[in-house]
């Protein structure tokens, strides 16, 4: 046994060290492989989040239409995407109402059929409220509100002040989006009665070519 004691024999410490050896070995051996398998599997989930995030971008954005001719294609009735069938006049719940404006595709029809997403400049999109469906449907008879210093009054029969916007980029009067697909965030105002209501939207370029469309929704009130 060597000075100092508490010691163990020469060959067993040769041999313990010989096993320790050989064990750091392995393990550092298990660390480079598992390294190795996982890292393929992290690389691919990379990169299909990448490719998703380019390909949602690339089909959210699509460029304006340069130098568009409105008078040729015209503009069709908007295609409403996105209501809420039924409403609290509460003045906090928030909703959100999304429609598409599309030209008309050369169809001598009013709304046109098959209309294209429109893209053109200049293009300005207003929501409004109202209990009386008539209005709506003889609008073209005012055409001197469809002008632009016209489009910030009120519309006939508008229930006015009772869609009540979160400012910012939602407003009732606000330039079409790029995409045509033109979005407002809204809450009711308390001050409406339960009953049903008619939410339309009209997209108007210049005061010379312009659509519209409503769709009936079912407001509680307090």
């Amino acid at each position: 046994m060597p000075p100092g004691g508490n010691g163990k024999p020469q060959s067993q410490k040769q041999l313990i060290i010989v096993l320790t050896l050989f064990a750091f070995s392995g393990l550092l051996i298990g660390f480079t492989v598992g390294a190795y398998t996982r890292a393929p599997h992290t690389t691919q989930l990379v990169t299909k989040g990448n490719t998703g995030v380019v390909a949602g971008q690339g089909a959210a954005t699509p460029s304006p239409t340069a130098g568009i001719n409105i008078a040729a294609v015209g503009v069709g009735c908007p295609i409403i995407n996105t209501v809420q069938s039924s409403e609290m006049a509460d003045g906090t719940t928030a909703y959100t109402f999304t429609a598409q404006v599309v030209d008309k595709g050369n169809d001598p029809s009013p709304c046109g059929k098959n209309g294209k997403p429109l893209y053109a400049a200049d293009l300005m999109c207003k929501v409004w409220l109202t209990q009386d469906v008539d209005s709506l449907k003889t609008l073209i008879k005012n055409k001197a509100i469809f002008k632009p210093d016209n489009l910030p009054n009120a519309f006939p029969a508008e229930e006015q002040g009772t869609l009540v916007f979160d400012g910012g980029n939602s407003q009732q009067l606000q330039p079409c989006s790029q995409t045509g697909l033109t979005s407002w965030s809204y809450k009711l105002s308390p001050t409406l009665k339960s009953g049903t209501y008619y939410l339309a939207i009209l997209s108007d370029w210049h005061g010379t070519y312009y659509n519209w469309s409503w769709v009936p929704i079912t407001i509680k009130g307090q």
